[in-house]
């Protein structure tokens, strides 16, 4: 539910203002819940702190740069993806636990769907799918993640979206048998 996640995350920044994250995760919140003007100030917010505050915002520069796109703020919008190009390829170089996770290569796949830039996306995406498990969360970013927007209706793209599925699936099955085996549940 977005609106709880959306409470949770501003509690969070409540209890420690350095915990930018959970602005962020606000902003994408609200833009899910179609409170796009209360999201731009989000968006606001973090793009003054990276400016004026040094905030790195490495996982999610291409989520500012989006809201930014959205108001019209090309230029700015093209540095934060630019960022996150290069904040992702980092990780990879350094094999670091975004990369080793494949989380940066959902966020290159998003960031290039975005720009046009087809088959970087899917050369992204494809390395993200040799992930063996798969949460409920990025099932749910899979489905309504505009970066996306310009390719989630491709076949090649559903394919993939249907593989991660179907590794959901089945680790999700897999450990309700377990834990029903169990007594756990």
């Amino acid at each position: 539910n977005y609106k709880e996640s959306m409470e949770i995350y501003q509690q969070v920044f409540k209890k420690d203002s350095t915990r930018h994250w959970a602005n962020q995760m606000t902003m994408q919140q609200l833009y899910f819940l179609g409170r796009e003007e209360e999201a731009q100030e989000y968006a606001t917010v973090l793009d003054s702190l990276v400016l004026y505050a040094d905030l790195d915002a490495t996982r999610y520069y291409h989520r500012i740069g989006f809201m930014l796109s959205l108001r019209g703020d090309k230029e700015r919008a093209q540095w934060y993806f630019d960022k996150q190009i290069e904040n992702s390829l980092e990780s990879i170089r350094n094999e670091d636990l975004v990369a080793f996770e494949k989380w940066v290569y959902y966020d290159l796949s998003a960031v290039y769907a975005f720009l046009g830039e087809k088959e970087k996306a899917y050369e992204y995406l494809e390395e993200y799918n040799t992930k063996k498990f798969e949460s409920a969360l990025m099932i749910t970013l899979f489905r309504e993640d505009p970066l996306f927007n310009r390719i989630r209706e491709e076949e090649r793209f559903q394919r993939i979206f249907n593989e991660i599925q179907s590794k959901y699936q089945q680790q999700h099955d897999k450990l309700q048998d377990y834990l029903d085996e169990e007594g756990i549940i």
